[in-house]
């Protein structure tokens, strides 16, 4: 098996006092996306910027789990538009602490991303395994 062709684009735009910016990977089967933020955090005496997980996720031109129905219809990630969105704010402050402990090494990023579109897009997926690891084991057999 070919290791997917990805594309890297990082963009920044403002929000709010600060700033977001968004890592996505594009492959022919998804894009995956994650979004910090650069914001001020009041203090006693002052603020000081930091950077806060915003969201990270994939988006796709296919369905993901049976019943997922489109986020959006207008989506510019992916070819065609209509989207499935599927994404988390932990995720987000999981790498972007990981991020900051690196000092901004976008590697970090970069690296999560790929695993993650080979975890969801390449690696055949057990549903069964997929739900017990993202919701928990609820017990029986989902039919």
């Amino acid at each position: 098996m070919t290791s997917p062709t990805f594309t890297r684009i990082v963009h920044d735009r403002p929000y709010l006092d600060g700033i977001l910016r968004t890592w996505l990977l594009r492959g022919d089967r998804c894009a995956i996306q994650t979004t910090f933020a650069h914001v001020s955090v009041p203090l006693v005496f002052g603020t000081k910027l930091k950077w806060e997980g915003v969201i990270a996720g994939y988006h796709s031109q296919t369905p993901q789990s049976p019943g997922e129905q489109p986020h959006t219809n207008d989506c510019p990630y992916v070819e065609g538009n209509v989207c499935h969105f599927e994404g988390t704010e932990a995720r987000a402050a999981d790498l972007v602490a990981e991020w900051v402990a690196a000092n901004h090494d976008d590697a970090v990023i970069w690296d999560a991303a790929e695993r993650e579109y080979q975890r969801l897009f390449v690696e055949p997926i057990d549903f069964q395994e997929w739900m017990i690891r993202e919701v928990g084991d609820l017990g029986g057999d989902i039919v």
